[in-house]
């Protein structure tokens, strides 16, 4: 379990990280395990829109300025994630 995602979550803050080479920033919304067992993170991702994020893909992670929560369309029990550590 990543504490950091956790106290991000929980803040209300932003999250950067590299992911498939790219840089991403994203508001975390839900952080868990998915239905594979993977570590996985549900976030918006700024100018792109709702993504999965698995941990092990996740670069370092930075955590960044606070945001206003939840975006539109934030589901709190996301069917791809199996077991819930965190979320909004």
């Amino acid at each position: 379990m990543n504490r950091f995602i956790i106290d991000a979550i929980n803040n209300t803050q932003t999250l950067s990280f590299y992911y498939d080479d790219e840089s991403r920033t994203v508001e975390p919304h839900c952080y868990g395990c998915d239905t594979q067992g993977h570590e996985a993170l549900r976030a918006y991702q700024i100018n792109k829109g709702w993504r999965l994020f698995h941990l092990a893909e996740m670069g370092p992670i930075q955590i960044g300025p606070s945001f206003t929560a939840p975006r539109p369309q934030y589901n709190p029990n996301d069917k791809h994630l199996a077991r819930i550590y965190a979320r909004l």
